[in-house]
């Protein structure tokens, strides 16, 4: 099967620079069960090959266009060894949380080699608490959120004791590479299109700038959060390589208790934790700006239709607030706010960041980025956001893995050019966890927020309690 990426997908690979790798992942706690042995490396990879109709985005190769005049395509590697891409490495002493932290910074400070598989998983050993990490490392052109989602599910089980193979696969379907000739060829007809692209998104910016401009004469527009409008912080500067995690849980029920006493949303409740522990990070460095912090929220656009690999995410901005310093009086201004949000997003279309960058060849994006790098612009405007901010609903009942229960998912996600920061939450069973991605040369203490998220929500549950 060959398979051509879309435009964001596109420019996720074109865009990618030293310092802004577009690589997403999460790290994965499995603890033993009595009776069973915990031989994770050799479990996952017999799950992983035994499994290689349910995990397409796994088999797939890039092959990128000659010169980058057209879009690259993947091609399904019906024979790839996908075993052959989990490694095992061991934590440092004594293989606590924080050591664990650090060496995933570590792994995940380089990019993935464009010569293989775009993912790679880690077995990480010698962990004090007893428990196996799988640090799952994957190109964010390969997949999104949701087909994240679907891998997981195809890679754990609802009981220790599952074979391997599942009947629910599809057949693979196998194509050969097109040539490079063929792929010359395609990016000719791809130049050609160019212009008629073009006009088509133009027209489609029209239509759209006509409905933002009625939505902010609205009420609900004018508490939306607009992009180039985020004040600069010490959050937002130029980004190394390097890359550092911190990792925290809290109560699930917790956040639904404050969800219902304050008649909001549980993504509101996890920006307001988000928006508390940044404000109390800029307070401590005389860093806080008088105008809000602005966080960007990705949003799945899935339909159906849609094709089994890649991105269908749109990006919506909502204020957090961090002008209000009491915290209830902030979980309210940032409900209004993402009501807003939610009504500019569907003001914008779904689609209109996907077809935006299908309308230039990925040379003509790599340029573009270049120079943008190259003169330094990001410090002559504002920040378009501060912060990305994604809340991610996983599993309610227990899974499995290797004969190993599943314990704790701390996804991380991808920095931008110009935020040095990513909340990641994902719920399972009775908690949340949150995964806490930075540069740390630009946030220098990631556990500091890590830690203030416990504080947070202990405060906003108090006050639900009154």
């Amino acid at each position: 099967m060959v398979e051509r990426l879309n435009g964001l997908d596109t420019g996720m690979l074109a865009g990618e620079t030293p310092e802004w790798h577009m690589h997403t992942g999460a790290l994965v706690l499995l603890e033993a069960i009595d009776g069973h042995d915990l031989d994770v490396a050799t479990g996952v990879r017999a799950v992983l090959n035994a499994r290689r109709s349910l995990l397409g985005p796994f088999r797939y190769r890039l092959l990128e266009s000659p010169l980058g005049l057209g879009r690259p395509v993947w091609v399904d590697s019906a024979d790839l060894d996908l075993g052959a891409q989990v490694r095992r490495v061991g934590v440092p002493a004594p293989g606590g949380m924080r050591e664990v932290a650090a060496l995933a910074g570590n792994l995940f400070s380089t990019p993935l080699s464009r010569g293989g598989p775009l993912w790679e998983i880690w077995v990480v050993e010698g962990l004090q608490s007893g428990h196996v990490g799988l640090l799952v490392k994957v190109h964010h052109a390969l997949m999104d959120g949701i087909r994240g989602e679907r891998l997981f599910e195809a890679l754990f089980d609802l009981e220790p004791d599952a074979p391997l193979a599942r009947p629910d696969g599809e057949p693979i379907a196998t194509d050969h590479a097109p040539s490079r000739l063929r792929m010359l060829a395609k990016s000719g007809v791809f130049l050609a299109g160019t212009p008629l692209r073009a006009l088509q998104f133009g027209a489609e910016l029209v239509t759209a700038s006509g409905r933002l401009g009625r939505l902010l004469a609205s009420q609900e527009g004018r508490a939306a959060a607009l992009p180039f409008r985020a004040p600069r912080t010490s959050l937002n500067r130029s980004l190394t390589a390097r890359r550092a995690f911190a990792f925290a849980s809290v109560s699930l029920e917790d956040m639904r208790t404050v969800k219902r006493a304050f008649g909001v949303t549980m993504n509101d409740v996890a920006l307001a934790l988000s928006a508390d522990v940044l404000r109390r990070y800029l307070v401590e460095r005389d860093d806080l700006p008088q105008r809000a912090l602005i966080a960007q929220i990705p949003v799945g656009v899935h339909r159906d239709g849609d094709a089994s690999g890649g991105n269908f995410v749109a990006a919506t901005g909502a204020s957090l607030h961090t002008d209000i310093a009491d915290p209830v009086e902030r979980l309210a201004a940032i409900h209004a706010s993402m009501q807003g949000a939610k009504a500019m997003q569907a003001a914008l279309g779904d689609d209109i960041v996907i077809d935006a960058l299908a309308v230039l060849p990925p040379a003509a994006i790599s340029a573009g980025v270049g120079l943008y790098r190259g003169l330094g612009l990001a410090a002559a405007h504002p920040p378009i956001f501060n912060t990305i901010i994604s809340n991610v609903p996983g599993p309610p009942i227990p899974l499995y893995s290797c004969g190993a229960r599943l314990a704790a998912t701390y996804t991380l996600g991808p920095l931008l050019m110009g935020c040095g920061i990513n909340i990641t939450l994902m719920s399972y069973q009775d908690r949340v966890d949150f995964g806490i991605a930075v540069c740390p040369d630009v946030v220098e203490e990631p556990w500091e927020l890590a830690e203030g998220i416990p504080d947070a929500l202990a405060v906003l549950r108090k006050a639900a309690d009154a």
